[in-house]
């Protein structure tokens, strides 16, 4: 009897592969309702989503608010703040004076309009 050579025999190897196959009835009624259990829950992730989008929108809105004014703040070196001022009506020259109390620099210096005129004189 001749001898075979065993490295020439088919070699058998087994794997798994993605193939098309035909659902049953029954796995095309379990697909149709997990589709519809996962849109359902979609739908109300997305309602879900947007009150709480609506309900964080006044917040962003503030964030974004504080993140231009600092910003601005950084990149100018200078922001408005309140400032206590005060105000001289120069009765001889006719001249309003806006003094920054806490360095003394004037604001403004103008002259008095005619309805504050009349407010001083009573003309």
């Amino acid at each position: 009897m001749p001898t075979i050579d065993k490295s020439l025999e088919p070699k058998l190897t087994q794997s798994k592969e993605d193939l098309l196959c035909q659902l049953t009835d029954e796995e095309h009624k379990q697909r149709a309702i997990g589709l519809a259990e996962v849109w359902l829950n979609l739908q109300y992730m997305d309602e879900t989503l947007a009150d709480l989008k609506a309900e964080q929108k006044p917040a962003r809105k503030a964030a974004d608010d504080q993140i231009l004014r600092l910003s601005h703040a950084v990149a100018s070196r200078e922001e408005l703040r309140q400032v206590d001022c005060q105000t001289e009506q120069n009765l001889q020259t006719l001249r309003m004076t806006m003094t920054r109390l806490d360095t003394g620099e004037v604001v403004h210096d103008r002259n008095m309009t005619d309805k504050e005129r009349q407010m001083v004189f009573g003309d």
